[in-house]
């Protein structure tokens, strides 16, 4: 057997492990890009078909926003998001075969929250309870002289969106998120 079939083998089985390890409904708030050799691009598309039109382009080792995916004729999508500059995130899909889903990167980061304005909120982990997939999360409240639980709660992941220090900042602010450090310090 030559070295390229095995390395297809390979290349299917491991896609189809990191595709299939967690439930599609229960996608991460963030995914890293993998699979793809440092000088090319994993092409963003507009619908979950490798058919579909080019949207943009990610580059190895990019961290993504991820708002769901999807299995599509055997193959799982999933529907990301990228800053495009400091407010704005542009939208399209990605073949799971070139994220990593589970890294420890997966559920920590900044996010928003729909119907609710941005405080700088920063999601830590998120785990099952009672069925439903929740996220730890803290608010611009926490500091480190503020790390009671006022400044942490736990919320929906159907109602968080991964997010940037800068588009997670107060609409009405010119700056930008400094907590996510602070969190990560106190949440190893």
């Amino acid at each position: 057997m030559n070295k390229t079939i095995i390395g297809l083998i390979f290349y299917g089985w491991a896609s189809t492990l990191l595709a299939s390890s967690f439930p599609v409904n229960d996608a991460p708030l963030f995914a890293k890009v993998v699979n793809i050799a440092k000088d090319d691009v994993l092409n963003m598309r507009s619908k979950p078909d490798h058919k579909s039109e080019k949207t943009g382009e990610l580059y190895a080792s990019s961290i993504i926003g991820v708002d769901l995916c999807q299995t599509t004729n055997k193959s799982t999508w999933c529907k990301i998001g990228i800053l495009t500059n400091l407010k704005e995130m542009e939208t399209g899909w990605v073949n799971a075969r070139f994220l990593d889903l589970n890294g420890k990167h997966a559920n920590r980061g900044y996010v928003k929250i729909s119907g609710r304005p941005n405080l700088c909120y920063y999601s830590i982990k998120c785990e099952p309870k009672s069925g439903i997939l929740m996220c730890m999360t803290a608010n611009s409240d926490f500091s480190y002289t503020n790390t009671n639980n006022a400044s942490i709660e736990w919320i929906n992941r159907d109602d968080l969106h991964a997010g940037t220090a800068f588009d997670s900042a107060p609409e009405n602010s010119d700056g930008y998120c400094i907590n996510g450090k602070m969190v990560d310090e106190y949440y190893p």
